[in-house]
């Protein structure tokens, strides 16, 4: 990659992973590969890193870019690190930062049901899912790099 007139390795702050994407201290694997919520948090815990949760607007708008440009445009939604554990609407992220930023695709979301999710069908807003084996969903993996 060319920067600043130079040659420089692309995301060097992610270079030991590969297919990881570097975001503003973070780096971040996106994946279509279909499993249901545990598997994935299992996925991404065995890389060092969680199921991702997304903090604020540009955060968003970053992921959805990337996804934007590497989904494989077959419907495949993603899961996302945030539970509903008691299925009282109180999602928190996996992590314990609190959930500040919200980008749910309507009203109604969260629904109660436990799994978050972003949606391919509503531009990749967020809703969640009641079934943790539904295996329709990639998923996105976080880790920092500070």
């Amino acid at each position: 990659m060319m920067e600043d007139g130079m040659q420089r390795a692309a995301a060097p702050e992610c270079k030991d992973g590969l297919g990881w994407v570097y975001y503003n201290g973070h780096c971040y694997m996106f994946t279509s590969y279909h499993v249901d919520f545990l598997k994935a948090e299992e996925l991404c815990n065995e890389q060092g890193a969680y199921l991702a949760d997304i903090l604020d607007a540009d955060e968003a708008n970053f992921v959805k870019g990337v996804l934007n440009a590497v989904n494989p445009k077959d419907g495949t939604d993603y899961w996302l690190g945030g539970l509903d554990a008691d299925r009282d609407q109180g999602i928190q992220w996996l992590t314990g930062a609190e959930m500040v930023f919200r980008d749910f695709k309507d009203n109604n979301e969260p629904a109660g049901s436990p799994y978050l999710h972003m949606n391919f069908d509503a531009q990749f807003k967020w809703d969640t899912k009641d079934a943790a084996d539904d295996k329709d969903n990639g998923f996105i993996c976080k880790e920092s790099h500070n």
